[in-house]
């Protein structure tokens, strides 16, 4: 299938690896001009080069087959994307939202009862996910982002872009931020860049439309957001790519000294939002800076841990005409999904929520019975 903006199937070369996408631009103009339900839905969408449609980029690592096999070589990135202005009611589904409903209300109760950010900063839990839930609700631009986003659930919705097995990307000069820097190469590159020169399409009904389009969030869990912007994560001294004062309680207090001479750092279980300092493009720029200056390796692998990045020439941090369009600073979002359930934060939540239950009166019966009506 060729469009104006070429074949459905392209490959593009990551470093020195061809790699084979399919081409958002071309996948964008083929559906609207033989789906008449993506044509109806595109149509309506207000859009120009000041308020461009905004551009979801997802992407997770997946295993097909047995988790617990003895070798997982089938492991696969996949990145896919979409349009926020589809709406909730397009890119989600309704079992999803009652989950949510269901998790937020047993959060805001144990919130109110007792404090769930409280209670794992006593129990000193040494996961992240407490701190990323913590510092994502704080975040100004993230609480109304977080209500009106889908939880990509309903998968007809979502366009693929690559899907490529683990031990390739691992290989890629680079790794996923490249293969990151890759994918927005297709929507904004020297040739043709969707934000400024838009892109045309031909709709269901023979009507021709033009329209704008920029990167509005990228999300993924808390490993894949630190492979594409580079960032150290949970494991590292500094162990959130928001924050520029959170510190791992992992990490002895001398070695936490040496990157804090301010003495403005906070422990990642501290339940105290006030005390987080995020990062800005100014911030990330004076890193970037630091990190590119010559020096030897074991000076460069000492400054990666002090400052919670890793230098990586071939990623996205190191592009600024992509950096432009997707800054962690403005478009990370961490998947609600894997902050909540995967971690410890739903399970401190529940416990909490069924304990104050019990003072209630309320048993575990009557809640079985409630949720299965």
């Amino acid at each position: 299938m060729v469009t104006p903006y070429g074949k459905l199937h392209q490959e593009v070369e990551v470093g020195r690896t061809k790699v084979e996408v399919q081409h958002p631009m071309a996948m964008l103009y083929h559906m609207c001009r033989v789906s008449k339900g993506v044509s109806e839905l595109m149509k309506p969408l207000p859009n120009s080069p000041a308020s461009p449609l905004r551009i979801i980029i997802y992407a997770d690592e997946v295993l097909p087959g047995n988790p617990l096999a003895v070798t997982t070589e089938r492991k696969l990135w996949v990145f896919y994307w979409s349009v926020l202005e589809f709406g909730a009611s397009v890119l989600s589904h309704e079992d999803i939202h009652t989950c949510v409903v269901f998790v937020f209300c047993c959060i805001v109760l144990c919130v109110v009862r007792v404090g769930l950010f409280h209670a794992a900063a006593c129990a000193r839990s040494l996961h992240v996910g407490n701190h990323l839930l913590l510092c994502a609700c704080c975040r100004i631009h993230v609480p109304c982002s977080m209500l009106h986003i889908p939880f990509h659930a309903y998968q007809e919705a979502w366009f693929e872009v690559v899907i490529l097995r683990s031990v390739t990307v691992r290989a890629l000069q680079g790794g996923v931020s490249a293969l990151l820097a890759a994918v927005l190469k297709l929507f904004f590159n020297t040739d043709h860049d969707a934000s400024l020169g838009g892109i045309g399409v031909e709709h269901y009904d023979g009507t021709r439309a033009h329209m704008w389009l920029d990167i509005g969030i990228v999300i993924a869990d808390e490993a894949a957001q630190n492979m594409m912007f580079s960032a150290k994560g949970a494991g590292g001294l500094k162990p959130c790519l928001l924050c520029a004062n959170v510190f791992n309680s992992k990490y002895r207090a001398e070695a936490r000294e040496v990157s804090d001479i301010g003495g403005w750092s906070v422990e990642h279980h501290d339940p105290d939002h006030t005390k987080l300092v995020f990062h800005t493009a100014a911030t990330l720029q004076v890193i970037r800076g630091r990190l590119s200056a010559p020096m030897t390796k074991a000076a460069t692998d000492a400054l990666q841990t002090r400052l919670g990045w890793n230098y990586e020439p071939h990623g996205l941090m190191w592009n600024d005409t992509l950096l432009k369009h997707a800054n962690p600073v403005d478009h990370c979002l961490y998947d609600w999904m894997h902050v909540l359930f995967v971690s410890v934060v739903f399970n401190i939540a529940l416990f909490l929520v069924m304990y104050a239950f019990k003072g209630l009166g309320i048993t575990m019966q009557i809640v079985h019975d409630y949720v299965a009506a």
